[in-house]
């Protein structure tokens, strides 16, 4: 099998009879690609509703996975260990992915030279806003271009994008996992790490469509302010502090090292201090940017008291 399209699910039971359209008019044969739908601890009629889209939908390989609720980055996980295809694709349930997708990633992975192939993970395309079809974020400088996406980054470009990745390269870059949220922040982790080794082929080329952020899809709750969140942006900023240095913007990195402290703040603040400052430090990886947040730690908690 060629291509697993999967979906990480939590409670949007409502979209899931549309996305099953969208997906039976991928034109691609059918016996090449899966739809693998994670179920991430849903509570509503998801799993009823599954049924009847396998029963409506007979000609698409549909495979469902219900796990435990652990966020987003967790189902992502869960379904590239279980992924039967080649190269893994994903498309959340309130988006889509246009007919030719699959056939456009193939076109641009045969592009790809073969003395390069065992050094690029895959292909990213673009996303486009449902409202106007114009591209998410930006386009990418050059029409196809192997480079690496921090490098792209570097250059302004931003915003969603669609990826078709190998699936063995995936499994080397699980996104780590926490007890103390629900969501990792993939693209400074899991793409950064993957750019340290790999090179990926940019194309620009449409790939999905894409809503705006739903305040109860994964990324809309995310501007909540909760302990979960918190902890979020201080894992996603503790990740710069220890890793990004060498790959992120300066003002990034600055950003970063008063992040990482007044998040760390204000998740003592939501769960009654039952962090400690040894945990905080032992965090951090090098002495040091152990000494620098020495420094920043004070000026982290005058903003904080600034900010109520």
């Amino acid at each position: 099998m060629k291509h697993t399209i999967f979906t990480p699910v939590y409670n949007r039971a409502g979209n899931m009879f549309d996305l099953a359209k969208h997906i039976s008019e991928i034109d691609y044969p059918k016996s090449e690609f899966e739809w693998l739908i994670i179920d991430d601890g849903s509570t509503d009629n998801l799993k009823d509703i599954l049924y009847q889209i396998k029963d409506t939908y007979t000609d698409i390989n549909i495979r469902s996975i219900h796990k435990e609720n652990g966020g987003i980055h967790t189902a992502q996980n869960c379904a590239i260990k279980n992924a039967l295809g080649e190269y893994i694709t994903r498309i959340d349930s309130d988006d889509y992915l246009l007919p030719d997708c699959l056939k456009n990633y193939d076109m641009a992975l045969d592009s790809i030279p073969l003395e390069k192939r065992n050094g690029v993970a895959g292909v990213v395309g673009l996303c486009m806003n449902m409202k106007d079809m114009s591209v998410r974020g930006t386009s990418f400088p050059e029409e196809s271009q192997i480079t690496r996406g921090y490098l792209l980054a570097r250059k302004g470009v931003k915003g969603d994008k669609n990826f078709c990745i190998k699936t063995s390269v995936m499994k080397e870059f699980l996104i780590p996992e926490h007890d103390d949220t629900k969501w990792v922040p993939e693209g400074g982790i899991l793409w950064l790490e993957l750019d340290k080794k790999y090179e990926t082929l940019f194309v620009n080329i449409p790939i999905s469509v894409c809503t705006e952020p739903n305040p109860e899809s994964y990324t809309g709750s995310m501007k909540k302010e909760t302990l979960a969140n918190i902890m979020t942006c201080y894992y996603g900023s503790i990740y710069i502090v220890n890793n990004g240095k060498r790959y992120y913007p300066l003002q990034a990195i600055l950003k970063a090292y008063i992040k990482t402290p007044l998040a760390y703040i204000r998740a003592r603040k939501y769960n009654k201090y039952k962090y400690s400052y040894h945990r905080f430090f032992n965090d951090i990886v090098s002495f040091s940017d152990k000494c620098i947040m020495c420094c920043c730690i004070p000026l982290a908690f005058i903003y904080s008291i600034i900010k109520r």
